[in-house]
């Protein structure tokens, strides 16, 4: 086993998938805690939706650092 460190994204079905420029699936939350568990994988916390952090208000900013 190799460590790693994922950072998963927030929220799935707000994935920016443009900006993410990949149609690939991404891991779902079953997947990330497998990854935990068997592999002792370190998971951090990635945006809310991977978005261009450059365009955003200071709304949409709060939206994708703070949101859970």
């Amino acid at each position: 086993h190799y460590p790693a460190t994922l950072f998963a994204i927030g929220k799935l079905a707000a994935a920016n998938r443009t900006q993410l420029d990949n149609t690939l699936s991404l891991l779902n939350a079953d997947q990330i805690k497998k990854l935990m568990k068997q592999f002792k994988w370190e998971v951090g916390y990635h945006i809310f939706s991977h978005a261009d952090l450059a365009t955003l208000s200071l709304d949409e900013l709060r939206i994708e650092i703070v949101t859970e």
